[in-house]
């Protein structure tokens, strides 16, 4: 899930962080869009669009430095993460989902 970070920040809530957004910051530059922590929740709030069974179990609170989810459930996270760790890691496949979704991002 690196270089995103899941943690239980009081009890009984979880939050995924991101506070490092080199190389991927480039891909989105390149395409045309701020990234950072904005940038993530549009591309994050994309993959959750695409697995309804997680899509209302997240939350969001980005700051530009940062992204962040977060929830009462460990589990919807972990996959977000993954989900986003893929892309984080895939260039061609980031760049190819901003591409796709210029309108929404």
């Amino acid at each position: 899930m690196k270089p995103f970070t899941l943690a239980e920040t009081t009890p009984g809530q979880f939050s995924l962080l991101l506070t490092a957004f080199t190389p991927a910051d480039d891909v989105f530059a390149d395409c045309g869009h701020e990234g950072g922590g904005f940038g993530w929740e549009a591309v994050a709030r994309q993959v959750l669009a695409e697995q309804p069974a997680l899509e209302d179990r997240v939350a969001f609170d980005p700051e530009p430095e940062r992204f962040c989810a977060y929830g009462p459930e460990r589990e919807p996270l972990a996959q977000l993460g993954a989900l986003l760790a893929a892309l984080f890691h895939a260039p061609d496949a980031l760049r190819a989902l901003l591409g796709e979704q210029a309108e929404d991002l």
